[in-house]
């Protein structure tokens, strides 16, 4: 992936040197981002992948950048930062649309079992009743790591 993410910014110098970088690639750097996030994520170098993850969605013209927002959250979940996981499904649920009723369900869902851990029960108890309207299940207060994998 580091040699993917090496050739890739050879290949944009050489394209700029040439005088092609209107035709720079975003998608390319995108995914090459993308698979070095979740390589690293799958490897529990969590500092790293969150580090990438935030290199892709500091740019606005990423579509799926509420989705990656989640894939934040749980890793900072898994770590026990949950007032730093809430933070980040709270701003993955404002990009995500209102459409995608089942993935913001199970972002509040997270949020609620993030807030049981930190002791906020009201905020918990708002959280999971809106999860349990929506999408009632016998697991409302486990965590649903909500992957997003890009084929």
């Amino acid at each position: 992936m580091k040699e993917a993410q090496k050739r890739e910014k050879q290949l944009l110098r050489m394209k700029k040197d040439l005088k092609h970088d209107e035709q720079l690639s975003l998608d390319l750097t995108h995914n090459i981002l993308f698979q070095l996030a979740n390589t690293y994520e799958m490897n529990e170098m969590y500092t790293e992948a969150l580090n990438t993850y935030s290199e892709i969605v500091k740019n606005k013209n990423v579509a799926n950048g509420g989705r990656l927002r989640v894939n934040m959250g749980n890793i900072l979940l898994q770590q026990g930062k949950f007032d730093a996981a809430i933070k980040m499904y709270r701003m993955a649920l404002d990009q995500i649309p209102a459409s995608n009723k089942e993935i913001r369900l199970r972002i509040m869902k997270n949020i609620g079992v993030a807030f049981i851990q930190t002791g906020q029960y009201q905020d918990a108890v708002t959280s999971l009743e809106s999860v349990i309207e929506g999408l009632p299940d016998q697991t409302a207060g486990k965590p649903t790591i909500i992957a997003i994998r890009l084929r």
